[in-house]
């Protein structure tokens, strides 16, 4: 995997990660970035993992408890990590 791509991963989990140490945010959804963060990080089938993990946050940011600024900063990890993976295929 290119450097690039792997300092974007990195990037990635890094935001994931504080995001659900937030307090304000609902266990269920800390437990959805947890799992997102884990499909992030494994090696094997990258591609499959990214597309596993955009749609746990994008589950994620459907919850009707999210507060208003979580759901902002989500859809933004989303966003990145469909652009990491276009770039991986």
């Amino acid at each position: 995997m290119k450097e690039e791509i792997k300092e974007k991963i990195e990037e990635v989990t890094q935001e994931i990660e504080e995001v659900s140490n937030d307090r304000d945010v609902p266990r269920n959804i800390r437990e959805r970035l947890k799992e997102s963060k884990e499909m992030i990080n494994k090696k094997e089938s990258q591609n499959l993992n990214l597309t596993r993990a955009i749609y746990f946050m994008s589950e994620a940011s459907e919850d009707i408890n999210i507060p208003f600024h979580t759901r902002t900063d989500i859809m933004n990890i989303t966003s990145k990590l469909e652009k990491i993976n276009e770039e991986i295929k």
